[in-house]
């Protein structure tokens, strides 16, 4: 069984910090980002996380720890395991001396964010204010939909769940904004788990949420360009990255986002970010103001 979790939240750069502490020789992470094993199917079903459950029983998700050899922390990721209560009890009752590391953004920016994920992968075709009234009760949802954007910024609540279970020395929480200085966290996150906090992995982002396209014409367009499998198989994976980055960019719109429905979304989380500030013991106040990032 595991002894370390990365437990959320979704779009607050998981897939990051899960991909730098995998880096280090005396950590073994699971291939698999999001297993999910501990939430129950219809949680993740209504998930807005990246990933989707590798297998139905036990075996099949200590398999996916196989390949572990002589490290000291066997982990996975799986960014929402901390909006789930029931995950919070599983994982208590399967591995009570796992350590868990939170990662939690603005509840506000992370909904955008969430959404804008959505719309890249083509599963979404409200527009954010459309989608949240919806979510909110006050415009009809078509009887299929299931995914929700605010879900998982009930950070207070959440850790509420995980904190009544875990004692506090076995839970690690950080800021997204943390990440803009990964030496200075990985430094922490090694510590917190006992192995050599001088590793410095490579740094590069993952899974970075890209902006709606301007045109669905335009990206259907770039996805049926004559001749892009050969080329594949000659252009250099880094190269063929960079193109793809290049062109997300040019084609991409960052939609803005409308300042009353913000004001409304950081009202109706300020309670609960007040809690937060008081479990996490950090200054939120910022998260309270009516600027922000967006996506």
């Amino acid at each position: 069984m595991p002894n370390f979790f990365i437990i959320g939240a979704p779009k607050a750069g998981t897939s990051s910090l899960y991909e730098y502490v995998a880096q280090h020789p005396d950590v073994y992470m699971s291939p698999v980002k999001e297993p999910a094993y501990f939430k129950p199917r219809a949680d993740v079903a209504e998930s807005d996380g990246d990933g989707a459950p590798a297998g139905t029983g036990l075996d099949e998700y200590l398999a996916l720890f196989d390949g572990a050899t002589s490290e000291h922390v066997i982990g996975e990721a799986t960014a929402s395991y901390l909006q789930s209560v029931p995950a919070a009890e599983r994982l208590s009752d399967a591995a009570p001396g796992a350590r868990l590391v939170a990662v939690l953004r603005n509840p506000v920016d992370r909904a955008y964010s969430g959404y804008s994920m959505r719309v890249q992968q083509g599963s979404e075709d409200l527009t954010f204010v459309e989608a949240i009234d919806v979510e909110l009760g006050r415009r009809p949802a078509s009887p299929a939909r299931r995914v929700g954007y605010l879900g998982p910024g009930w950070y207070g609540r959440h850790l509420s769940a995980y904190l009544a279970r875990y004692p506090r020395e076995q839970v690690r929480v950080y800021l997204y904004e943390d990440l803009r200085a990964p030496h200075d966290l990985l430094h922490d996150v090694f510590t917190f788990l006992d192995v050599d906090p001088a590793f410095h992995p490579t740094l590069e982002h993952h899974n970075v949420t890209r902006y709606p396209v301007k045109s669905t014409t335009v990206a259907a367009a770039v996805r049926r360009v004559p001749g892009k499998a050969l080329a594949r198989r000659f252009v250099p994976a880094s190269t063929w990255a960079s193109a793809k980055r290049a062109l997300r960019r040019r084609n991409s719109v960052r939609p803005e986002f409308p300042p009353d429905l913000r004001r409304e979304l950081i009202e109706l989380y300020r309670d609960d970010i007040a809690l937060t500030e008081e479990l996490v013991g950090r200054d939120l106040s910022a998260w309270t103001s009516s600027g922000g990032r967006g996506g």
